[in-house]
């Protein structure tokens, strides 16, 4: 079984917060985070925040592997500012003055029983594909995502995806150059990969629609 890779601490005794440490820097649990600051639903309330703000970690649990939101310090406060709770004060004190200080001295957040500090660093790459780069992918992301139903938590599981599949663990900003090629290949596979479906799906709502008018209708309504 492999060792935790979570720090866990309370807040206010009772709110659990995971932690995970990236490149020395603390990432917080965005459901927790939200729970304690009154955010009925982690997704929305993170989605304004900048793209270097928030990512996935890949947790290996005994159910198999699991994707969890995190968002950084910059992200946290931005969600504390918004929220209406009495505690989002209070918990941004708290997390200021004890938790970050005490995990940039020690490497982790002092408790009687804590778990172990895992760290998996993610250097910076001397080349780092550009701005434009990132856009491009980003759209082919959206798009292969709009096929679904469900694109936003489509979208995330592409991006989570591609992070596991380019050893990339925060964002794909931080993807070197070099791998640009590679990333390309892996939505080009995922969308050879989903023709199938758009396919399938195309032809029941031809026939769904066929139905629904008995057959009569011009064909023009069915374009």
């Amino acid at each position: 079984m492999p060792a935790p890779s979570l720090l866990s601490f309370n807040f206010q005794e009772s709110n659990s917060v995971r932690v995970v440490i990236v490149d020395g820097e603390p990432w917080f649990a965005a459901t927790d985070v939200c729970r304690i600051l009154g955010y009925r639903d982690a997704f929305n309330a993170t989605r304004l925040l900048d793209e270097d703000e928030k990512g996935t970690h890949i947790l290996s649990t005994l159910g198999g592997e699991q994707v969890l939101s995190i968002i950084n310090e910059s992200g946290l406060y931005a969600l504390v500012i918004r929220s209406r709770k009495p505690e989002a004060r209070r918990f941004r004190k708290w997390v200021t003055s004890e938790v970050i200080p005490s995990i940039r001295k020690t490497g982790s957040y002092t408790l009687p029983s804590q778990l172990p500090r895992i760290t998996h660093p993610e250097p910076q790459p001397a080349h780092p594909i550009k701005p434009s780069d990132y856009k491009n992918l980003e759209g082919r992301v959206h798009l292969l995502a709009g096929y679904f139903g469900r694109k936003e938590s489509t979208s995330r599981a592409i991006w989570a995806h591609l992070r596991e599949q380019l050893g990339v663990r925060v964002t794909i900003r931080n993807l070197p150059a070099d791998r640009l090629d590679d990333a390309q290949q892996i939505l080009s596979d995922l969308q050879t990969s989903v023709r199938p479906y758009i396919r399938a799906r195309n032809e029941f709502d031809r026939a769904w629609l066929q139905r629904l008018l008995g057959g009569s209708a011009s064909t023009d309504l069915l374009h």
